[in-house]
């Protein structure tokens, strides 16, 4: 074996999600009696769909105690939103206005901002409540991605991956634009499509009947053909200059974003690939690992690159996912639908996650925001707080909110 070896990251696949309990524990029970709430389990939720505008845009609602509202609605409008109408709730002693942000502010900004003034409201998507069950499409609505509209990159993107080979005939994968390269020696043979093509779809997967888009519609992909079945002494897994080649042929193809849903350990090697592939202007994004650990795997520990987590449709950490200071953010990464040889699967782990933040990423990337400390900064901004306050070592600065959409 030449080097260290990498491995894709374990996943919990096929055609049902993987189970976990929703029963409440008795401390989200100790809880919800503080907060005069239900337990999680008896509230009926969806993530999948909200109410759209005419011009495509999602509606959202604010609610209040009457006079906060008057502030509330005239602050709301000095931001450039709009507020479409309004109605008193008389029985609970509450207002509410519904708004249209205008493509002027997010919403969570908003809510920052309204909560910076002094001013306590409640602002969230006009969502469309269903019967529990069904679709587990929920990622989109998770990190503020528009209903029924595409959000366009504002610019060309070029997102690379090192992973597997991707089966372009896939559902939603025929029209998107890939250049794909193995950089595999004569006598391996490359690792199965399931796992990037995951990944693909979740980036820049085009809509179908069936299908949800990615979130980076438009973005040409670059597949570094990198993960190998190994032998017996190897196993599967991807060697270090395999890893080397696939990223120096992204760079030479100005990739501006390399995703590596990939893990291992510490190496010199590794290391000095990640500054040079830094200072060259790429934006590097690795999953956290799936060993349950509290420490971040490697190239995601890097101080050079974006370490990205795995949570659920209840905003939980996925229970598999590395721990550690090193974790930059959190994006949906358990029970995720996403297309692959076969069809679809639902599939679960740190490597979806990546997938799904560098689709955001790109977004940014596309606005001229360029080097780690930017983006971050950038993205910090709209990030939904989880855990405990501020930075933490399970989600990071928190989960991943799109930008401008």
């Amino acid at each position: 074996m030449i080097g260290a070896a990498f491995a894709a990251e374990p996943t919990s696949e096929g055609s049902e999600p993987s189970g976990e309990s929703t029963k409440p524990t008795d401390r989200e029970r100790a809880r919800a009696r503080e907060r005069n709430e239900t337990p999680a389990r008896s509230r009926l939720m969806t993530f999948g769909r909200s109410r759209t505008l005419g011009n495509g845009r999602v509606e959202y609602l604010s609610v209040g105690t009457p006079a906060a509202m008057d502030r509330a609605a005239e602050y709301i409008e000095s931001l450039g939103a709009t507020v479409l109408r309004r109605q008193d709730l008389g029985s609970l002693g509450l207002s509410m206005v519904a708004v249209d942000l205008n493509e002027r502010i997010s919403a969570s900004a908003l809510q920052r901002r309204l909560l910076g003034a002094g001013i306590s409201v409640a602002l969230d998507r006009n969502s469309i409540f269903a019967p529990s069950g069904g679709s587990r499409s929920y990622a989109a609505d998770l990190v503020g991605a528009p209903v029924n509209r595409t959000c366009a990159l504002p610019g060309n993107v070029r997102i690379g991956l090192i992973d597997g080979p991707v089966d372009t005939a896939a559902p939603g994968l025929s029209k998107i634009n890939i250049v794909s390269r193995t950089v595999l020696d004569d006598t391996d043979t490359a690792a199965d499509p399931g796992h990037a093509t995951g990944l693909v779809s979740l980036i820049a997967g085009q809509p179908g009947a069936r299908d949800d888009e990615g979130l980076a519609v438009g973005a040409q992909i670059y597949s570094a053909v990198a993960f190998a079945q190994g032998n017996k002494a190897e196993g599967n897994g991807m060697r270090l200059d395999h890893f080397a080649r696939g990223l120096d042929w992204l760079l030479g193809d100005n990739v501006d974003i390399v995703n590596m849903s990939l893990s291992g350990p510490d190496n010199r090697v590794l290391s000095t690939l990640m500054a040079t592939a830094s200072a060259r202007g790429a934006t590097l994004i690795a999953a956290t690992g799936n060993q349950g650990r509290g420490q971040v795997a490697y190239p995601a520990a890097d101080p050079h690159v974006i370490a990205v987590t795995a949570i659920d449709a209840r905003l939980r950490l996925y229970r598999a996912a590395n721990r550690g200071d090193e974790v930059d953010f959190a994006a949906p990464g358990v029970d995720l639908l996403v297309s692959d040889s076969g069809g679809r699967s639902y599939r679960s782990g740190t490597s979806y996650a990546a997938a799904i933040a560098s689709a955001i990423i790109a977004h940014e990337v596309g606005k001229g925001v360029r080097g780690k400390t930017a983006i971050v900064d950038a993205l910090k901004r709209d990030a939904r707080d989880l855990g405990a306050a501020g930075h933490d070592s399970d989600f990071g600065w928190g989960l991943l909110q799109l930008p401008g959409c």
